[in-house]
């Protein structure tokens, strides 16, 4: 995807310049506070030595395993961001390599590293998916042309041993990878029961980033998912304020127009518009004529209607349709030992969506009858009436299936 790749290609760069940084444990404070006491001694015998033929040529050594080093991780760092099922496999061990590399860093002692993990995470489970069906021969045959001589083989070997270690004997790597593509690596939280609470906590990481690109992608996942989830899986009735409408378009705003144009984001709809698509794509699933028995029952139809109108005020009950009991299509229950319990009924009631006048929804309801004493007795409505919620909340509350339909 262009905007996921744009994304690792501005990050890369600031990754590639950081791993050409090298410290070692001289560089530490102590160390140094130590060597200080002994600089005035051995000044002039160090000059001597730093001057010999056999140190300079241990100089130049050292400096072209230097630019070797850096060359291989540069040129690895392009790996993780590129590499494909077409690739090498030498260059795909190398990929999983850097990826174990970085996520590990980026993880640390449980301080996440919010820039990386929101931009690379998915290039991280990509690594892992190429290699983790390697064949082991091609594998093992693959690193036969590597010279231990080289010093840029040697890091190439180094990556195969990774790679050998966590997926030919049992690494434990593997397993956060899964976790990561599962969404468990707890970046993001997920979208599923809360989708006000998700864009909140995914604005506010946001707020966090350092880089514009993890911001980017915070403002991508929280647009796509207030949409997704108030219009394909709807639990939460969308306003302005609980979506973050107006946070969402600063925060897109405040963005690098250059960043923008190389990664276009999705539109930012009001939550007027949101309802509209949910009414579109949720209740089309019915948009016939109401069909009723030939058979009704009359005094059932009255009680649900005048219970459900009094349960919720300023409803429009258009339709309360049930079969008579002699005609109707009775689900029996019985007990063990064959004996009934009670029966059931299905019927349907037909409403006006409130705010939405001459749009009409239609959901099912089941009345039951107690088997007592040899005989069934009547139909109970309230547990029917006391489903049926009418207010412009209900096609996002889960239970009833309210589907569109003609009267």
């Amino acid at each position: 995807m262009k905007r996921k790749k744009n994304l690792f290609k501005a990050l890369m760069a600031l990754l590639v310049i950081m791993l050409g940084v090298n410290f070692n444990a001289d560089a530490q404070l102590g160390g140094l506070v130590n060597k200080a006491k002994q600089a005035g001694k051995n000044a002039a015998k160090e000059t001597k030595k730093q001057n010999s033929p056999d140190a300079l040529q241990d100089a130049a050594k050292g400096a072209s395993e230097d630019a070797i080093k850096k060359q291989w991780w540069d040129e690895t760092a392009k790996l993780f961001e590129e590499a494909d099922s077409t690739s090498s496999i030498l260059d795909r061990c190398r990929a999983f390599y850097y990826a174990k590399k970085k996520y590990k860093e980026a993880t640390n002692n449980g301080a996440n590293d919010l820039d990386f993990l929101l931009v690379y995470t998915e290039r991280v489970v990509i690594s892992y998916i190429l290699v983790k069906d390697l064949n082991r021969d091609e594998f093992l045959n693959s690193q036969k042309g590597l010279s231990w001589d080289s010093p840029y083989d040697k890091l190439t070997r180094t990556a195969c041993d990774d790679v050998n270690y966590e997926i030919f004997s049992g690494g434990s790597f593997p397993v956060e990878v899964i976790n990561l593509a599962n969404g468990q690596e707890n970046t993001l939280n997920q979208p599923f029961q809360d989708i006000s609470l998700y864009i909140k906590e995914t604005l506010d990481n946001a707020d966090k980033c350092k880089t514009n690109e993890a911001k980017l992608v915070c403002l991508y996942s929280a647009i796509v998912n207030r949409e997704k989830y108030t219009v394909e899986f709807p639990n939460t009735y969308p306003t302005d304020e609980n979506m973050y409408t107006e946070r969402i378009k600063r925060g897109v705003a405040a963005l690098p127009a250059d960043l923008l144009a190389e990664n276009p984001m999705p539109e930012v709809l009001s939550a007027a518009e949101l309802i509209d698509k949910r009414i579109e794509k949720q209740l089309i699933d019915f948009d016939g004529p109401v069909t009723t028995p030939n058979s009704r029952d009359n005094a059932l139809e009255q009680a649900i209607k005048v219970g459900v109108e009094s349960r919720n005020p300023g409803a429009k009950v258009k339709l309360v349709s049930f079969a008579s009991d002699a005609t109707a299509s009775w689900n029996v229950e019985v007990n063990i030992f064959g004996i009934p319990v009670r029966r059931s009924k299905t019927g349907n009631i037909v409403v006006e969506y409130p705010g939405k006048a001459g749009l009409d929804l239609i959901t099912s309801l089941t009345v039951y009858q107690q088997y007592t004493d040899g005989q069934y007795g009547k139909s109970d409505p309230n547990p029917a009436i006391k489903q049926v919620r009418v207010d412009k909340d209900m096609i996002f509350v889960k239970g009833l299936l309210w589907l569109r339909c003609k009267m």
